[in-house]
């Protein structure tokens, strides 16, 4: 039994996955958003009953089913950074495995251990697989969609089933992420192009207006507006760097151009560049490209041309926000693309040469973009693997994509030498030593991530986030200080993981060395300063020193 799991073609992936989750609890910083930390205080009011999904300015409330499975893990496991963490390493685990079991076309030893690798080792992916995140679970929900799209295409297009599911998966994961959506124009496509079954594509849209329709009438019961969750989705928009609406039109121009490919090299996400490398190299390189026949660079060039470019409100043209997490969806079919091209290249010295140089290039951009030598070292080393590929293939056989697997590897572990960030610890030492019921923050993802230490019990903590301008969808959940009394609690700042200006951290230091707070405790870059006096805290409240 043993020798056959170590002769399978799979062997690559358990030990990529394997040093894929070591990988997230060992280099693991803290939480770097504020969404996920929402999404855990949600899971834990479901728990106690206080959930409520149909907050009318809160989108993150209306993803019921991502809440509802955070909830169960939370449940299983109990409210802590393990059971925070689990839910997306399943998801991307779980698509993954799907990916290199099901989706490669040339499935070996050396395809998986590439395809693996791309998967999971991107500066990109590593950074946002930290907490609770809707994409790797519309990732999974794509994935598993384009592989029922393979099967009754391929296998059995008598099949309804096939589709049938596709159209349920589509509308099920709105409730977790509206993404998703991008994947119906695209199973039109790609069945309209492969099939003249029309029989199939209504079965697609009859299933998915189904679901809608039920989803509708719950909205309706629940809420009395059946469209609950377009008012919801409407009432979330404010202005933010992906927001077009409130950009001047050269920032659209930009995104919709080089900028979201300028973006994404500079951020290492690795799949999305090397994918769209790998496409640009077939359309250059092979005289007699057949798209109907080639069904996994077709289905991938549709889907990076919706990823570009589908509109996601119908208020104004919005299309995705160049931010690597949104873009998750198209990692199996850009993973698949970039194994194939180089399996099959490997002794041609021609494309691999033309492949290389477009990776010169974005080693270019990367240099003239960023001053991270370590991103740098990575675009360096995966030109020189290239350029030399055809070399390696004869040297080493399959081995030499060991190479490859290393290098990727490398990309993730920059937290071990550079920007080794402590300040997380530092927080849950505070969180040991500190007895007391109340805290203050100068800002709102410290009081979450405090909260989470807290499991979210408010029957032991009180917490206020005495920040002026907080985003409006928090605000719904915050307790409100008590007006009329004081009560004496610790104010805490984190120096290097905050939202709030240097002048702030700087006051606050200079207060401390003047007798303003009664006691402080420190613990490298986070600081905890008692509050005895009302008149402490409407101090600091006033004048929070924010630029």
């Amino acid at each position: 039994m043993k020798k056959a799991i170590l002769s399978s073609c799979l062997f690559p992936f358990v030990l990529v996955t394997l040093a894929f989750i070591v990988s997230r609890f060992v280099l693991f910083q803290g939480f770097h958003g504020t969404d996920d930390l929402h999404y855990a205080m949600l899971s834990a009011r479901m728990l106690k009953g206080s959930y409520d999904p149909f907050q009318p300015a809160d989108i993150f409330s209306g993803r019921i089913v991502l809440i509802a499975w955070q909830a169960l893990l939370y449940r299983t496991g109990g409210v802590n950074l393990f059971t925070t963490c689990i839910g997306t390493v399943i998801a991307t685990v779980a698509a993954c495995f799907i990916t290199v079991s099901r989706l490669l076309p040339v499935r070996n030893r050396s395809t998986v251990l590439v395809a693996s690798s791309l998967f999971y080792f991107s500066p990109s992916l590593a950074m946002d697989i930290t907490g609770i995140e809707p994409d790797p679970y519309v990732m999974l929900t794509g994935t598993c969609i384009v592989l029922l799209l393979k099967k009754g295409i391929r296998e059995d297009p008598s099949r309804k089933i096939f589709f049938i599911l596709i159209g349920v998966l589509i509308a099920a994961t709105l409730l977790i992420k509206e993404t998703v959506l991008v994947f119906l124009p695209y199973a039109i496509f790609v069945t309209l192009f492969y099939q003249k079954r029309w029989v199939n594509l209504l079965w697609i849209l009859g299933s998915f207006a189904g679901i809608i329709l039920l989803m509708g009438w719950g909205y309706y019961h629940f809420t009395g507006n059946a469209f609950f969750k377009f008012s919801q989705i409407e009432n979330s928009a404010y202005p933010n760097p992906c927001n077009f609406s409130y950009l001047p039109a050269n920032d659209l121009v930009i995104r919709l151009t080089y900028g979201v490919w300028r973006t994404f090299i500079l951020l290492g996400f690795y799949p999305f560049v090397l994918g769209g490398i790998s496409l640009l190299l077939a359309i250059l390189t092979k005289k007699n490209l057949q798209w109907q026949k080639d069904y996994e660079l077709t289905g991938f060039s549709i889907l990076l041309l919706l990823s570009l470019y589908f509109p996601f409100s119908w208020s104004g043209y919005q299309p995705l926000c160049a931010a690597p997490r949104h873009f998750y969806f198209i990692l199996p079919l850009a993973v698949v693309i970039i194994s194939t091209t180089l399996y099959r290249q490997r002794e041609a010295k021609k494309s691999s040469l033309v492949f290389a140089l477009l990776v010169l290039f974005a080693l270019l951009v990367c240099i003239q973009g960023t001053g991270n030598k370590w991103q740098w070292m990575i675009y360096l080393l995966i030109f020189l693997y290239l350029l030399t590929q055809p070399f390696l293939a004869r040297m080493a056989g399959r081995y030499h994509y060991l190479v490859l697997s290393a290098i990727l590897f490398l990309s993730i572990l920059e937290p071990l030498f550079f920007r080794r960030a402590q300040w997380f610890k530092n927080l849950q030492e505070l969180n040991g030593l500190l007895h007391a019921q109340y805290y203050y923050f100068p800002d709102h993802d410290n009081m979450m991530h405090w909260k989470l230490l807290h499991k979210y019990d408010d029957r032991l903590l009180n917490a206020y986030n005495f920040e002026k301008h907080p985003y409006k969808v928090y605000q719904v959940y915050y307790e409100k200080p008590d007006s009329t009394r004081f009560h004496p609690g610790w104010l805490i700042v984190n120096r290097v993981y905050t939202t709030c200006s240097p002048v702030f951290i700087n006051k606050v230091d200079s207060l401390q060395h003047t007798g303003f707070f009664s006691k402080s405790v420190i613990r490298g870059g986070v600081g905890a300063y008692w509050m005895e006096r009302k008149e402490q805290y409407q101090y600091i409240q006033e004048n929070n020193f924010r630029r």
